[in-house]
């Protein structure tokens, strides 16, 4: 909300763990979620930045790092023409997503704490395909394609996808398009 809200955006009706919203067929849950650590704490939390860190303190988008505000982590659960996509972007095991069966999870694993918490994450989901995100090196430019951030270990990702045998493991280009199959 804070992003929006400096790139210009109304602050409107914020969602909340619990709200949902239709939008044509789209059947949006809100779910809480649990932000990373970075080096043992949130990155970016706006409870330890203090007012210099503050969204009121630097208008407009982000232009650096510094700039960015972790606001409340949330999760989605999207249904859509009998499919079923779970959003998460990385947590610890303090929050695990419910326990319903998903055509897809989109699931960020690039941390240890997500990757931590992969295996139970899995479980719970029962995925037919899983799509790691936050696994690209946000600091490279686009132009020069996907790269692996510096912490990702898309190895161990990979691994404990095949041991569970949960899914078929997806790992997309920037500029191909994927369509979820019909069951």
């Amino acid at each position: 909300m804070e992003l929006a809200k400096r790139a210009g955006g109304s602050s409107g009706d914020a969602v909340k763990p619990g709200h949902v919203r239709r939008i044509g067929p789209w059947k949006i849950r809100v779910l809480p979620a649990t932000h990373d650590r970075l080096f043992g704490k949130v990155p970016f939390d706006r409870h330890t930045l203090g007012t210099a860190g503050s969204a009121e303190a630097t208008a407009g988008p982000p232009q650096r790092a510094a700039d960015w505000i972790c606001g409340e982590p949330l999760a989605f659960l999207i249904e859509v023409n009998s499919q079923r996509i779970y959003i998460d972007s990385g947590g610890t095991l303090a929050r695990l997503p419910p326990n319903e069966h998903v055509d897809l999870a989109i699931l960020g694993v690039a941390l240890p704490d997500s990757r931590t918490r992969l295996h139970a994450t899995l479980e719970r989901l029962q995925p037919r395909y899983i799509l790691p995100s936050h696994q690209d090196d946000f600091f490279w430019p686009l132009s020069a394609g996907f790269q692996f951030g510096p912490l990702t270990d898309f190895p161990r990702v990979q691994r404990e996808c095949a041991q569970q045998n949960r899914g078929r493991l997806i790992l997309l280009d920037y500029f191909r398009p994927w369509t979820l199959p019909k069951r």
